[in-house]
C-alpha cells in the first residue's frame, strides 16, 4: 500500500514537472500527502519546497501533511520549524497540526517542548483529540512528569476525549517511574469505568508500581487478575512480580514465579535472574543460586554486580568459601564492577576457612578499589 502511494506521488510530481498536469494547491497537497503516507519525508519536503517556485501558495493542509511526514521520519526539529513558519504566515494551526508536531517532539524525547505546545493548544482553544493527548502523556512518562500526565488525563475527561489503553498505560508508567504507586493503582482501577481494555503493558506498569511500593500482596493480586482476563505476562511483568516477592522476603513465591516463567517459555533477563538469585541467597539455597548463574551463562544473559553479590552472599552464608572465592575471581575475569558488598561477602566467606592471608589480600584489594573510585571522582570533578 505504501509502495502504491509513493508510485502515485512520483508519477504526479513528474507530470507536474513536465506540465502534463496543472500545478495547483490540490495537486501539490495530494503529492505531499502521498509522500507522507509512504513515509518519504525527504520527498514531502522537496515537493513542499517547489511550491513557491511554481507560485502556488501553501495552505494549512500543505503544512499539516509535511509536518506529519517529518513526524514519521523522526525529524522533530524540521517539524517545529514548519510549525513556526505557519505562525509567521498567520496560518491557523488545527488539531492535526498540533497532533503531528507534538508527536514528532515526543519521538525526539523533547518533553518540555511537548508540554509547551500542549499548553499553547489548550490556550488557543484548539479541539483536543486522543492522538495529541496520548502523545503528551507518553512524553510525560519519558520525562518522569507524572503530575503533568494526570493533568492531561483530567483535561481529556473534562472535554470527553476517549482515553484508550495506550494512554492509560503511559500515565500508569509515569506514576510508577516516580514511585507514585497509589496513584498508579488508582489509575489502573479506573480503566474499567472508562471501558479501556487492560493489556500486558498496563498490568506490568501497575505491578511494577506495587513492587516499588513494597506491596507484594497487591502485586500478586494483579498477577492473578491477568490470568482471569487472559492477558499474557511478559519479561517485564515477571521481573516486577518476582522482585516484589523477593524484596519482601517471600523467596519461595519468588522462586515459584521464576519457575512458572521458565515453563511458559517467557524470555528471562538480568533483572529476573537477579531477583531469583537474590531469593536463593535469602533462603540459603546456594546451590540453586549457582545453578541459576549457569543457566544465565547458557542463555547468554549478562551478569552484573547484583548477580554476583547475591550468589557470593549465598555461598558465604552457607560456609562455601571455595565457591565464593571462585565467584569473586570470575567477577574480575568478566570485568564486572565490584563494590563494598562484594568484598564484605568475600571476606565473610574466608572467615569460615580461617585463612587470614586471603582475608588480608581481599582487604587490600578492597582498599585499592575504593581509592581508584575516589581518584576517578576527583578527576571528573
Amino acid at each position: 500500500e505504501k509502495g502504491n502511494e509513493w508510485a502515485q506521488a512520483s508519477q504526479l510530481f513528474r507530470m507536474m514537472a513536465y506540465g502534463e498536469v496543472v500545478s495547483s494547491i490540490i495537486t501539490f497537497n495530494a503529492a505531499i500527502s502521498a509522500c507522507e503516507k509512504s513515509a518519504k519525508w525527504q520527498s514531502a519536503l522537496e515537493v513542499f519546497g517547489v511550491m513557491p517556485q511554481r507560485k502556488v501558495e501553501r495552505n494549512r493542509i500543505s503544512f499539516d501533511a509535511t509536518i506529519s511526514a517529518c513526524d514519521k521520519g523522526g525529524r522533530w526539529e524540521k517539524a517545529l520549524q514548519l510549525f513556526s513558519m505557519m505562525a509567521q504566515r498567520e496560518l491557523e494551526s488545527d488539531t492535526i497540526t498540533y497532533g503531528a508536531v507534538i508527536s514528532a517532539c515526543k519521538k525526539g524525547d523533547q518533553w518540555e517542548k511537548v508540554l509547551r505546545l500542549f499548553r499553547e493548544m489548550v490556550l488557543n482553544a484548539v479541539e483536543l483529540d486522543s492522538i495529541a493527548c496520548s502523545a503528551v502523556i507518553s512524553a510525560c512518562e519519558r520525562g518522569s512528569k507524572w503530575e503533568n500526565a494526570l493533568q492531561v488525563l483530567s483535561l481529556m475527561a473534562e472535554f470527553i476525549v476517549e482515553i484508550d489503553t495506550v494512554t492509560f498505560s503511559s500515565a500508569i508508567s509515569a506514576c510508577e517511574k516516580c514511585n507514585q504507586w497509589e496513584r498508579a493503582i488508582m489509575l489502573f482501577s479506573t480503566m474499567a469505568h472508562a471501558r479501556a481494555e487492560s493489556s500486558t503493558v498496563t498490568f506490568s506498569a501497575a505491578i511494577s508500581a506495587c513492587e516499588k511500593g513494597a506491596k507484594w500482596e497487591m502485586a500478586l493480586h494483579l498477577f492473578s487478575m491477568m490470568a482471569q482476563d487472559t492477558v499474557e505476562p511478559n519479561t517485564v511483568t515477571f521481573g516486577a512480580i518476582i522482585s516484589a516477592c523477593e524484596m519482601r522476603g517471600e523467596w519461595k513465591k519468588a522462586l515459584q514465579l521464576f519457575s512458572d516463567m521458565q515453563q511458559r517459555d517467557v524470555e528471562s533477563n538480568t533483572i529476573t535472574f537477579n531477583a531469583a538469585v537474590s531469593a536463593c541467597e535469602k533462603s540459603g539455597e546456594w546451590e540453586s543460586a549457582l545453578h541459576l548463574l549457569g543457566v544465565m551463562a547458557q542463555s547468554r544473559v549478562e551478569f552484573d554486580t547484583i548477580t554476583f553479590n547475591a550468589a557470593l552472599s549465598a555461598c558465604a552464608k552457607a560456609g562455601e568459601w571455595k565457591q565464593a572465592l571462585q565467584l569473586f575471581n570470575r567477577m574480575s575475569e568478566t570485568k564486572v564492577d565490584s563494590n563494598e558488598t562484594t568484598f564484605n561477602a568475600a571476606i565473610n566467606s574466608v572467615e569460615h576457612c580461617g585463612d587470614w592471608e586471603k582475608a588480608s589480600h581481599l582487604l587490600s584489594l578492597m582498599a585499592s578499589a575504593i581509592w581508584l573510585r575516589l581518584s576517578v571522582c576527583l578527576l571528573a570533578f
